[in-house]
């Protein structure tokens, strides 16, 4: 169960990358090249993929957790800053969480709340820059190799789309 939630989280964290770098890039001439074929369907459809992954990330670690407990985890529910790195670690995933899913509702009812639905889908900067930390900090193959090279690949990247898309506004 544990090899699977981490899948999951591995699979979560790629999407979420993925949704972040869309969203910085959607009105970037660069946009044109790098995501030619891309709507506002497929990034609904994907936001959707990411948030089920990142579910299903947390739900299977909880069974696995209850599981080599014995007994249902619900100090998993509540978050722990002052019982070591593992707990803020876990701690950080389970904001993460919170605020991809308080992103994509306010996506969802973008329509009919506008100024709060802009607001919160920045909070996606924060989500991501949370579920990268909470990666690295737990993750053990992320210590270092290849997913170390990942994460720091994903967060430079986002960095770069990020300055680009404030020097572009600034711009104008």
């Amino acid at each position: 169960m544990y090899v699977l939630a981490k899948l999951a989280g591995l699979y979560a964290f790629v999407l979420l990358w993925v949704q972040v770098m869309f969203g910085l890039l959607k009105n970037d001439s660069l946009s044109r090249y790098l995501l030619p074929q891309w709507s506002m369907g497929k990034h609904r459809l994907l936001g959707i993929a990411t948030l089920l992954t990142a579910w299903a990330h947390f739900l299977m670690f909880f069974a696995a957790v209850s599981l080599r407990k014995d007994t249902i985890a619900y100090d998993l529910l509540l978050p722990e800053f002052g019982k070591g790195i593992y707990f803020i670690a876990v701690s950080l995933g389970w904001f993460a969480l919170i605020g991809m899913t308080l992103v994509a509702i306010a996506g969802t009812l973008r329509n009919k709340t506008h100024g709060i639905w802009v607001l919160a889908h920045r909070l996606s900067l924060a989500v991501f820059l949370m579920a990268l930390i909470h990666a690295q900090m737990i993750g053990s193959e992320a210590k270092g190799g290849i997913w170390f090279s990942v994460h720091f690949l994903f967060a430079s990247t986002v960095l770069v789309a990020l300055i680009r898309k404030f020097a572009l506004r600034t711009q104008t």
